[in-house]
C-alpha cells in the first residue's frame, strides 16, 4: 500500500513537471516568435520594399515588406479639406480620373461616397469611395489593379444641368 501511494505521488509529480515544462516551452516559443518572426495580419502576397542582403540592418519599426491582400473589394480614398466638406453626403457620385489611365482616353471610373470620417485629421476628412463596377470605364472594360494608384476626382454634390452650372459661374462673377 505504501509503495502504491509513493508510485501515485511520483506519477502526479512527474505529470505536473511535464505540464510545467510544456507551458514553459509554449511561453519560450511565443517569446521567440515575437523576436524573430514577421507575422502578417492577413493572407496575401509579400512584396519587399528594398533589396535586402545577408547581414543588412533594419531599424526597429522600419518598413521591410508589405502584404498585398488577395482578392477583396477595391475602394478609393479621398482626403478632402475641411473647408470643402459641407455638402458631401454618403451616396454622392464620384467620377474618378486615374492618373495612369486618363479620362480623356479611357473615361471615368464610377464611384460613390461610402463613408466619411467623423473627425478631420490635420484639416482633412478621409472619405472612402465604393467602386460599384470595380475598375471599369466606358472605354476600358477592365483596368489592371495596382496598389496605391493615384487619381483626381470630384464629388458631385448636386446634379445640375449645364445651363445651371454656367448660370452659377456668372452669378459668382457678379458677387
Amino acid at each position: 500500500m505504501e509503495l502504491e501511494l509513493a508510485r501515485v505521488t511520483e506519477e502526479r509529480q512527474l505529470a505536473q513537471a511535464v505540464m510545467n515544462a510544456h507551458q514553459d516551452l509554449l511561453s519560450r516559443i511565443a517569446v521567440w516568435k515575437d523576436l524573430h518572426l514577421f507575422v502578417a495580419p492577413q493572407a496575401g502576397v509579400v512584396t519587399y520594399h528594398r533589396l535586402r542582403h545577408e547581414s543588412s540592418f533594419v531599424s526597429a519599426g522600419g518598413l521591410v515588406v508589405s502584404i498585398v491582400p488577395e482578392g477583396g473589394a477595391v475602394i478609393g480614398q479621398i482626403e478632402l479639406p475641411a473647408r470643402e466638406f459641407g455638402k458631401v453626403k454618403v451616396g454622392h457620385p464620384v467620377p474618378i480620373d486615374l492618373d495612369t489611365y486618363p479620362a480623356r482616353e479611357f473615361g471615368f471610373v464610377e464611384g460613390r461616397v461610402a463613408t466619411i470620417s467623423p473627425l478631420p485629421v490635420e484639416g482633412t476628412y478621409r472619405i472612402d469611395v465604393d467602386l460599384q463596377h470595380g475598375l471599369t470605364t466606358p472605354q476600358q472594360p477592365e483596368i489592371e489593379f495596382r496598389h496605391e494608384m493615384t487619381a483626381s476626382s470630384r464629388i458631385v454634390t448636386e446634379d445640375l444641368s449645364l445651363l445651371q452650372r454656367i448660370f452659377f459661374q456668372f452669378r459668382r462673377l457678379w458677387s
